[in-house]
């Protein structure tokens, strides 16, 4: 995981911004880890359409560990002003797109889960075979 953002037509890497004070003096816990583990959960269904033909369906989520999968994983905003002067301007703005500066940036106590789905349409090439 990294996350990231589009800042002035920019791909930019949250992580290494602090954009929740890391490396600053408003936050000494340190920079997060881009490697989380995850507990997959899922179901999936295969359909015959005929000899060669068929069609799957499946849907996972996945329970993380880390709340940063958003780069946002406090309870509080931190102070844009002390930010900006201590990791920059860049950092401090994309800190809070929101421009609240009371409130909840998010819940430090839930961790990030995620949920995928898909479907997929096979064709057998060749001749059929017999599976025992």
């Amino acid at each position: 995981m990294n996350p990231k953002t589009n800042y002035n037509g920019a791909e930019i890497e949250l992580r290494q911004l602090g954009t929740e004070g890391q490396g600053t003096s408003l936050n000494k816990r340190g920079y997060y880890s881009l490697t989380q583990l995850c507990i997959p959960i899922g179901v999936g269904a295969k359909l015959s359409l005929g000899n060669r033909i068929g069609l799957n369906f499946e849907i996972g989520i996945r329970k993380t560990f880390t709340d940063y999968l958003d780069d946002v994983g406090s309870n509080s905003y931190v102070d844009n002003d002390v930010l900006a002067a201590e990791s920059g301007p860049i950092s401090a703005s994309l800190s809070n797109k929101s421009g609240a500066t009371f409130g909840s940036r998010g819940n430090a106590s839930t961790k990030d889960w995620y949920l995928f789905s898909g479907m997929m349409l096979t064709f057998s090439l060749g001749t059929p075979t017999n599976c025992w």
